[in-house]
């Protein structure tokens, strides 16, 4: 045999090899079992960020509720008097509905 023809023989035979690793490398149940690894390997993370994200909602919903009560609590205007200034209803200690808390501080020299 000619070397040319063995070379064309070999590359035959490695492509079909090639041909056969990627269809058994792709099947469908193989495919299957690849998802479910990935599956088991993500799930514990998941099912972790799911009980986080349940746990912060409570804690801002409570957050929420407990705002909520302390507006109510508030006493709302009846009259315009001094301490409404601008639509900005003051609260004693210096808060006031709209400010972040603590108010910042702004000195004019």
């Amino acid at each position: 045999m000619e070397e040319p023809e063995m070379q064309l023989k070999g590359k035959k035979v490695t492509d079909k090899f090639t041909e056969s690793v990627y269809v058994l490398a792709n099947e469908p149940s193989v495919a299957l079992y690849r998802l479910q690894e990935h599956v088991r390997r993500s799930l514990p993370e998941l099912a972790q960020h799911k009980a986080d994200m349940q746990r912060w909602e409570e804690q801002s919903q409570g957050a929420i509720y407990t705002v909520e009560y302390a507006c109510r609590l508030l006493p709302g205007p009846q009259q315009p008097s001094s301490s409404v200034t601008g639509g900005v209803i003051r609260i004693p200690g210096g808060a006031s509905r709209g400010q972040r808390f603590p108010p910042t501080a702004t000195t004019t020299d």
